[in-house]
């Protein structure tokens, strides 16, 4: 029984290790195994079906898309707290600059267009989709990668909370978001910014977005440490 769970322990730890060495993941499955064997907990995901736009509907939005405020049909903004999308105008991504007029394109499933469920896209071909993460906490982000109408190369930029580049990867998107990426950073992740690189006659987006952090303790657990650290200090003072 000692050895299965020394055993069991080193396993974990393994795990663990592997975890914090590995920063992006192509397997949803194996990302959420990770962010789960590192305590974290999900936030999301952001998925857009708050939005009351009808099937096979089309609509270019204002942006950013926030949470909590008024766009269009998302009557009360995004359900993800922490998240806040934008079109951006730079072709370099390390430059935050949102466009903030006529640059989102809303669609949901039906008619003529492709896709699966509910979509936000960049609607100025050349631009590029900002990820906000609006919580500094969170250490993990994943979503499917969408393009319109075709498969193509998508070049993915990770920054830090005090928008320093962490690195860069490349994923195709497809018109029904079959492919995953997933990131983690130890230190927090502010912002992705997804591009289409040099291929300008595409809109893209992202969709079912979901950040991970560590949970934060409950009021009354944070009280219960704060009545037990005097009462082990004096237990001590007695020993």
């Amino acid at each position: 029984m000692m050895l299965a769970r020394t055993l069991g322990v080193a396993a974990l730890a393994l795990v663990v290790t592997a975890a914090r060495a590995q920063t992006d993941y192509s397997s949803q499955t194996q990302f959420h195994g990770v962010m789960k064997a590192l305590g974290k907990g999900m936030k999301g995901p952001e998925d857009y079906e708050e939005s009351i736009l009808p099937p096979g509907g089309n609509v270019i939005l204002n942006g950013p898309l926030l949470p909590g405020v008024p766009n269009g049909p998302f009557l009360n903004g995004l359900d993800e707290p922490n998240l806040a999308v934008y079109s951006h105008v730079s072709p370099n991504p390390a430059v935050f600059s949102p466009r903030n007029v006529n640059d989102l394109l809303h669609s949901t499933l039906g008619g003529p267009n492709p896709y699966l469920s509910h979509v936000v896209l960049t609607q100025v071909l050349g631009d590029s989709l900002d990820l906000v993460i609006q919580n500094g906490t969170h250490t993990g982000v994943g979503f499917k990668v969408v393009s319109e109408h075709a498969t193509i190369g998508m070049v993915i930029s990770v920054f830090d909370t005090h928008n320093a580049p962490v690195a860069q990867y490349f994923r195709n998107g497809n018109p029904t978001g079959t492919n995953f990426f997933g990131v983690q950073f130890a230190p927090g992740i502010g912002r992705i910014n997804i591009s289409s690189g040099s291929n300008e006659t595409l809109r893209i987006g992202a969709d079912d977005i979901e950040s991970w952090a560590f949970p934060v303790p409950a009021p009354a657990s944070i009280a219960m440490l704060a009545v037990g650290a005097p009462l082990l200090t004096r237990r001590r003072r007695v020993a």
